[in-house]
């Protein structure tokens, strides 16, 4: 299989381009994009997360605001991973990660929360290949409105079946930070 290779950089040619156009875009318009990084945590319910402890993802999503609710279609990706596939029986290093992701967002105010659905593409050194389980997120976070854009401020908590919430731990909860700007 062919390799993918996404530059990081790519995140700050979308700012550079998207930036000036959300300058004369009014705050409460209905599209906005955004860019930032997710720092992530080895789970400790959901066995086949491909993420382990303090693994960076960056990420770019769309956003289509409405009333009180957004939805949210992104996509993240890790260059670097922590985390081996010896759960899967060898030993090979996860290369990167690309994780598309659809949230629905209610907001109020400066607050946020809200859920998603996930799944990743895991790359591992042997150039395999395999797209994980489905899994789900839940998320609150603050945005501070700035210009014609804002700064995120979200924790995140994924799981993969409704009764791993019940196994809630402080030590699982992820946290992004991510710049917007509308247009």
């Amino acid at each position: 299989m062919k390799r993918l290779n996404l530059p990081v950089p790519a995140c700050v040619v979308v700012l550079l381009c998207v930036g000036p156009v959300s300058l004369g875009a009014s705050r409460e318009s209905s599209h906005v994009v955004g860019v930032g990084a997710r720092l992530h945590v080895a789970h400790s319910v959901f066995d086949e997360y491909p993420f382990g402890k303090s693994d960076l993802s960056y990420g770019i999503n769309y956003q289509y605001h409405e009333g009180d609710a957004y939805w949210q279609l992104g996509l993240d990706y890790a260059p670097r991973v922590s985390r081996t596939s010896s759960d899967t029986g060898d030993d090979s290093a996860t290369e990167w990660v690309l994780t598309p992701y659809l949230n629905l967002i209610a907001r109020q105010d400066l607050y946020r929360a809200g859920i998603g659905v996930l799944r990743s593409l895991v790359h591992d050194e042997r150039d395999d290949e395999d797209w994980s389980p489905v899994y789900w997120q839940l998320l609150m976070g603050l945005n501070f409105p700035i210009l014609r854009g804002g700064v995120d401020l979200v924790a995140f908590y994924v799981f993969q079946r409704l009764e791993e919430l019940a196994d809630f731990k402080p030590e699982d909860v992820e946290f992004g930070c991510f710049l917007n700007f509308a247009f």
